[in-house]
Formats: C-alpha cells, structure tokens, sequence
C-alpha cells in the first residue's frame, strides 16, 4: 500500500490560533488516508475544527512498501519488527536500536537497510 503525508490546518474551541497536524499513513488510496489522518488527529484533539486539509504522496513510498512487506509496523513514528534469526547487529546499530525482542528504526530508510544487510 502506498504511503501519504496528511496534513491538517485546525483550529481548538479554547484558543483561536491555528494548529498545523501533520501524519504518515498507510492506505490504499487518498480518501482512505484522509479517513484515517482525521481519525489520528481527532485523538489528539477531539475538539479541533478543521480549516484546510491536504494529502500527499510521499516520495519515499516504495521503501515504506517494502518495509511493510517485510513485516515492519509504524507505531507512533517509530518502524518496529521481531528481530530475526539471520540479522546482522551491526546494521542495527547504524540504523536503529533492538529493545526487548524487537528492532526499531526512525525511517523506512533505515528499515530497509537493515533488511538489505540480513539477506
């Protein structure tokens, strides 16, 4: 699935500023990744009246595809997966952190690196 960049212009009941929101999603296609940023963004801040919204493609899209078909999962911006048997601890140290029994890396850049070195 490709991967967008959601950004919302919002405004709060309490202050009349406005905030910029801003979410990596993975969907099938623009409305669904607009869906889904709206959903993220309501749970931070349920009382938000959205003034602009925009959806983007991100041009790292096929790294996210092929980090996710690998088995990593973005969880509050941060890549994780089970760490495997044939990985190699080097690349993970240059790319992310392995905690507990799992690795983690900042990108999907990193993601993919790290992959690359275990095959």
């Amino acid at each position: 699935m490709p991967a967008y960049q959601v950004k919302f212009a919002y405004l709060t009941k309490h202050k009349q500023t406005r905030h910029l929101y801003h979410e990596l999603v993975i969907a099938d296609d623009e409305a669904s990744a607009l869906k889904r940023g709206r959903q993220l963004m309501m749970k931070r801040s349920p009382n938000a009246r959205i003034v602009h919204d925009s959806c983007v493609l991100r041009p790292d899209s096929a790294d996210i595809e092929s980090a996710t078909a690998q088995g990593w999962r973005l969880n509050e911006n941060w890549w994780s997966r089970p760490i495997k048997p044939d990985d190699d601890l080097a690349a993970i140290a240059k790319h992310g952190f392995a905690h507990s029994d799992h690795v983690h890396a900042k990108s999907a850049v990193d993601c993919v690196a790290i992959d690359k070195r275990a095959a």
